[in-house]
């Protein structure tokens, strides 16, 4: 296995070489190169409402934004953008909401953005929302997931305002489970690194994986176990009054394959082979062992993405799908980590990857390491 792995690298490297140079020490906010956009304009891009935007000077913006190195989308190209976008679906009389567009479809169902419909009581629900919805005798994964959100209250966990039950065009054919969630307008950290097209700097990515990880260390405090940690699973919604680079604070969701350790179905922890080829741990793959320490895998992932701009195993993409599983599952190896990176974002990576889920740190250990001990402390005077 290691000589074919290691002959794969090879011809990777032949076919194609990329050298990652490190990213320059950001030293103070106004050397950020987060990219800063408003909710509008972010919006549209991430939902790919037109193929392409006008990109235009930076204006003038305030201080703690000088030197950002973000395209700025302009307003003409935005409204242009809009009206080519598809019209919004009227409900029928009595609905809480009218649909506006999709936001995609997923394994259990649809998901699209929608819009309280103002002449009916609408009971506490948000301007906005996002709705997933299923058929209801397809509902259970979405029951699930309802059931453990509703449990969780956190800053850092998405919210969910409960379900509704409507009836499907025609009524004969039954009826729709529809989960109500919060809506993020500045979409997933995967759409983030995909709009920007680079890696982030470090102290931009201190910033959001101290964020996550408090997420994740709440999570596993309620004994729930995610099960699929990845970038399009952590969204972005602004707030105004945040200490985060671009006022974005990042919010876990997608708790459809998530377990509770003290459930039936998770029983002793094993036979659970679930989550994201590219950010599932060793053990999981190899023997579907699923405790809390395959979540801490995947953050590690994620945090090395943000770092290097490209996915976790991006230096196999010679092989194909289950000859990656196999490397990752019953290898020594581990995703590449670049030397150039600071020694103390390696070794925080090292400690996320480690092959072993037993010695590999959990949530609290990685919030006290070094690569984030002085962020934290930052956040919480910033926050007092």
């Amino acid at each position: 296995m290691k000589a074919y792995i290691d002959n794969s690298l090879e011809i990777a490297s032949n076919k194609r070489k990329r050298i990652v140079t490190a990213p320059p020490i950001n030293k103070t906010g106004s050397e950020s190169r987060l990219q800063i956009i408003s909710r509008r304009t972010f919006e549209a891009a991430v939902y790919k409402l037109s193929r392409s935007f006008e990109v235009v000077t930076p204006p003038t913006t305030p201080s703690d934004q000088v030197g950002s190195s973000l395209e700025v989308i302009s307003r003409k190209a935005f409204e242009a953008t809009v009206s080519k976008c598809p019209k919004t679906v009227k409900s029928p009389d009595g609905s809480i909401w009218i649909r506006c567009h999709s936001l995609g479809e997923g394994a259990h169902g649809f998901v699209y953005l929608a819009k309280l419909n103002n002449d009916v009581d609408t009971n506490g629900l948000p301007p906005k929302m996002v709705i997933k919805c299923s058929p209801i005798t397809f509902s259970s994964s979405l029951s699930d997931e309802e059931r453990i959100l509703k449990s969780l209250s956190s800053p850092y966990v998405i919210l969910c305002y409960g379900s509704r039950i409507t009836m499907t065009k025609p009524p004969a054919n039954g009826s729709d489970y529809n989960l109500i969630l919060e809506y993020c307008s500045g979409g997933s950290i995967a759409d983030f690194l995909k709009f920007r097209g680079k890696p982030m700097v470090e102290s931009d990515v201190q910033l959001l994986s101290t964020k996550i990880l408090k997420g994740i260390t709440y999570i596993h405090s309620k004994k729930i176990i995610h099960c699929d940690i990845k970038p399009g699973n952590i969204l972005l919604t602004p707030q105004p009054n945040s200490c985060m680079p671009n006022c974005f604070e990042p919010k876990i969701a997608d708790f459809g394959l998530a377990l509770r350790k003290s459930s039936v179905e998770y029983g002793d922890g094993s036979g659970h082979k679930r989550g994201t080829l590219l950010y599932m741990s060793p053990e999981v793959l190899r023997e579907g062992f699923l405790d809390y320490a395959a979540d801490i895998w995947s953050f590690g992932c994620i945090v090395l993405e943000m770092l290097t701009g490209k996915k976790p195993w991006s230096e196999f993409r010679v092989l194909d799908r289950k000859k990656l599983e196999d490397v990752i599952a019953h290898s020594s190896f581990k995703p590449s980590i670049p030397s150039t990176l600071s020694a103390d974002a390696q070794d925080f990576l090292h400690k996320c990857l480690d092959i072993n889920p037993f010695t590999r740190f959990d949530s609290t250990a990685l919030l006290n390491h070094k690569f984030l001990s002085t962020t934290v402390h930052d956040v919480v005077v910033k926050e007092e």
